[in-house]
């Protein structure tokens, strides 16, 4: 039988050390054209520290990113979406409008695929962000 605060202390550590991926592909006209030297940015975001970037990366010439390895949050473990603890990836390129990408969720060993869309910006437009909201997943006891 484990000591209750034993067992979570340790239940916290073995997470702490688990990883997930996440894959970007950019493109525009729906996937037929390869955006190279898109940057990828990941943050990381919390209410009581607000938005801190994690690293930047650039697309290849295929439109693809290094595969990115962020550790799994602790805080995404739960049924509420207070207080979390969330990863965003911003996505931008010259004469394109910007793609956020909020709420993405890392599991061990898992990489998550993203494929994104970039829209190019008209002659007589100005830049504006697209945001995507990934739905909060939740567990259910």
């Amino acid at each position: 039988m484990h000591h209750k605060p034993y067992y979570v202390k340790n239940l916290i550590k073995k997470l702490e050390a688990e990883v997930g991926y996440i894959d970007v592909n950019t493109s525009t006209g729906l996937g037929a054209i390869p955006i190279s030297n898109a940057e990828v940015s990941v943050y990381v975001w919390n209410e009581q520290e607000g938005e801190t970037l994690i690293r930047t990366f650039t697309t290849d010439e295929s439109g693809k990113a290094p595969r990115i390895e962020l550790p799994v949050l602790l805080s995404n473990i739960g049924l509420s979406g207070e207080g979390r603890t969330q990863y965003h990836l911003v996505v931008r390129a010259p004469n394109y409008h910007t793609v956020i990408i909020i709420n993405v969720e890392i599991y061990p060993n898992i990489a998550n695929q993203f494929n994104v869309n970039l829209t190019p910006l008209r002659p007589d437009e100005t830049h504006r962000d697209e945001r995507v909201d990934i739905p909060i997943q939740t567990k259910n006891k």
